[in-house]
């Protein structure tokens, strides 16, 4: 282990085997270090020549001057080698970001390229985890990149690998020594902000680094695991698009480090590729493929009939607008019998004018979630009417703006009314139906406000809260008893629809102004995507569901920030809405 000074910078770098050996140049991923390497150092250095530095900005280099980009940093690993005094064209290795590195260091140094391994590379789809994300949130993102904790470092160590065992405990708190690194955090941050948003990895630059790396043809072998929650297995499909003639090798049962999880097949693979250059592998295309249909599954294909529902009786809550109506539509395609119903009759019509049009089976009925009594005559009258009944979507909700100081009993128990008791209402009211089914579902909404809370959704976030109580409970207990009947809690984030718009509050609170910024600055899903996502976890059984890449990334910042999300979103969400 050396520390040069390149720059008037420390750099941290390893090297080790014989220096008259071809060099191999190993490059670790964002917020990462050259421990990344350890097991293939020890490995490759058996036949070549290993240079495993920290990248600038991250484990023990200090970052450089200027932006934090992707030049930069081909530029920091440069002035390594240079440093190191080494002139020969290096066989480079880059996981993850490391990948867009090498690329980068390809494009803008291409004298020092031999040849590129990229290993769960990033540069080739905007899916990305919400845990990088969520860097790019205002207000949020710094704190997150500048305040490392146990519980975020144990998280992203176990999204890592396919086996959680591997995020031992001295790799959690190696994370937490590097992160704790003057400078790294706000380097974390800028880098991340750089190359992406809150909605994904940015298309420019990949498409920029993408075109020039095509100028400067070289052997390339393309490496994934194919359970990487990080960047997921289906960018190996872009990638091969990319590198027509590149060697390919897909991992099963592997995350998003192969060099750590699969050691010894890993060195083989790239002691074979250095020495011998790229090989075709038949086995290959059929996994492939099998990803990408996999991905295609909850996409436009799957709109037009999902499976599972064809014959089932689905009854949907405030199904006249938004997450309601889209999911009647969805299961109305997918072959299921409606039973509709909200207090909104014009909006209900709409929706059931759309389900006739497809010719799915449908009874729509003005229903107040709020009257108990007509709701249990309601489900009568729904079993009498198909015969049966297999799911509720508890979905009516209203939504309210004001602190508690100022809002009223009255406001607060609207908010409850409805929101939680006419969830109680109509899951008490079906369930009995549900159980005689033999094939029941419980679907209740609560939002990512039930997850969390912020200042002057206390009304709201009570309600959610409750919903996610009692359903968590109503699923165990549905299991404890061995009735067949499943239970998934629903938590959107901003979704695309009027309940902003149709929100009341606190007297001083500007409704149309509240609405505004909802529209404009949370709600960015669709109704129809909602639906296709929550279908898909019925589909699937999921306790939990997350609607859109808010909920998700705000989920991840609560679990990592435990309690102290208070003092975060206090000085950021004040204006946040329900969803």
């Amino acid at each position: 282990m050396q520390l040069l000074t390149v720059d008037d910078r420390a750099v941290r770098v390893q090297t080790a085997g014989d220096r008259e050996n071809t060099p191999v140049l190993l490059l670790h991923g964002v917020a990462r270090s050259l421990e990344d390497w350890s097991e293939q150092v020890e490995r490759l250095s058996r036949r070549f020549y290993v240079i495993a530095p920290d990248q600038p900005g991250f484990g023990f280099s200090a970052r450089r001057d200027g932006p934090a980009d992707l030049v930069a940093l081909a530029d920091g690993v440069a002035g390594t080698l240079a440093e190191l005094g080494e002139t020969r064209p290096c066989h480079v290795v880059g996981n993850s970001l490391g990948g867009a590195v090498a690329m980068q260091l390809l494009a803008s140094h291409s004298d020092r390229v031999a040849s590129l391994t990229l290993v769960n590379s990033a540069g080739f789809g905007a899916e990305v985890t919400p845990l990088l994300r969520m860097l790019s949130l205002p207000g949020l993102g710094r704190y997150a990149a500048t305040h490392s904790t146990p519980a975020g470092a144990r998280l992203m160590e176990r999204r890592l690998f396919a086996d959680p065992a591997l995020a031992t405990p001295e790799r959690v708190e190696h994370a937490l020594r590097i992160a704790a690194q003057p400078g790294t955090g706000a380097f974390l941050y800028d880098i991340a902000n750089h190359l992406g948003t809150a909605r994904g990895v940015r298309p420019q630059w990949r498409d920029d680094l993408l075109a020039a790396v095509a100028a400067h043809p070289r052997p390339t072998l393309l490496i994934w695991g194919d359970r990487d929650r990080i960047l997921p297995a289906v960018h190996l499909g872009a990638a091969r698009r990319h590198f027509p003639g590149a060697q390919v090798h897909l991992f099963p049962g592997t995350g998003h480090m192969p060099q750590i999880e699969r050691p010894d097949e890993f060195a083989d693979l790239v002691t074979a590729f250095v020495e011998n250059g790229p090989t075709r592998s038949a086995s290959v295309p059929p996994v492939t493929a099998k990803v990408e249909r996999n991905r295609a599954s909850v996409g436009q294909d799957r709109s037009v009939r999902m499976e599972g529902f064809a014959g089932k009786v689905a009854v949907v809550t405030g199904a006249g607008s938004g997450i309601g109506q889209a999911l009647a539509v969805e299961l109305g395609r997918s072959g299921a019998k409606l039973a509709i119903s909200d207090v909104d009759t014009e909006g209900l019509a709409v929706t059931e004018e759309r389900l006739k049009a497809i010719g799915a089976p449908v009874k729509a009925d003005r229903l107040d979630v709020t009257e108990r009594e007509a709701f249990e005559l309601y489900a009568g009258a729904v079993k009498e009417h198909f015969g049966k009944v297999n799911q509720i979507y508890n979905n009516a909700g209203i939504a309210y703006q004001g602190d508690v100081e100022v809002s009223s009993y009255k406001d607060i128990e609207r908010v409850m009314d409805v929101d939680f008791w006419g969830v109680v209402n109509g899951t008490k009211s079906f369930l009995p139906h549900l159980i005689e089914s033999g094939d029941g579902h419980v679907v209740n909404v609560s939002s990512v406000f039930g997850l969390f809370s912020v200042p002057g959704q206390a009304a709201y976030n009570s309600a959610k809260f409750a919903v996610r109580g009692f359903t968590e409970a109503l699923r165990q207990e549905m299991a404890l008893a061995k009735h067949p009947v499943k239970v998934t809690c629903v938590h959107p984030g901003g979704i695309k629809t009027a309940i902003a718009r149709n929100a009341t509050a606190a007297e001083g609170i500007d409704v149309a102004e509240m609405a505004k910024a909802f529209d404009n600055k949370l709600a960015k899903t669709s109704p129809e995507k909602a639906a296709k996502i929550i279908l898909e976890a019925v589909r699937k059984d999921r306790a939990r569901v997350l609607v859109g890449a808010d909920a998700k990334v705000l989920d991840v910042i609560v679990r990592i920030a435990g309690s102290n999300y208070q003092r975060l979103f206090s000085s950021v969400a004040k204006g946040l809405l329900p969803k």
